[in-house]
């Protein structure tokens, strides 16, 4: 990983939620550096992104763009809403 990718994975993070869902979905071999940041972005330990997107990925006839979008973090669609901030 690129010292600019782990910073824009880890901006804002107040855990290593993030940077753990990263390594989950990079270990499979399923999503691209950018489709595993889109992923991960914003997570936090009580939404799973990665667990989401694998389980997803077995059970449905989504392409993996499809279940980047299903299963990110909600903050990641507000954000894209409000990119300034609040």
């Amino acid at each position: 990983m690129s010292e600019t990718l782990a910073a824009q994975l880890c901006q804002g993070a107040r855990s290593d939620a993030p940077a753990q869902c990263f390594r989950r979905v990079q270990a499979g071999g399923f999503l691209s550096d950018p489709q595993a940041l889109q992923l991960c972005q914003y997570a936090t330990p009580s939404d799973d992104p990665a667990s989401c997107f694998l389980k997803a990925r077995t059970s449905s006839f989504l392409d993996e763009a499809q279940l980047v979008q299903l299963c990110r973090p909600p903050i990641a669609e507000m954000l894209k809403l409000c990119p300034y901030g609040p």
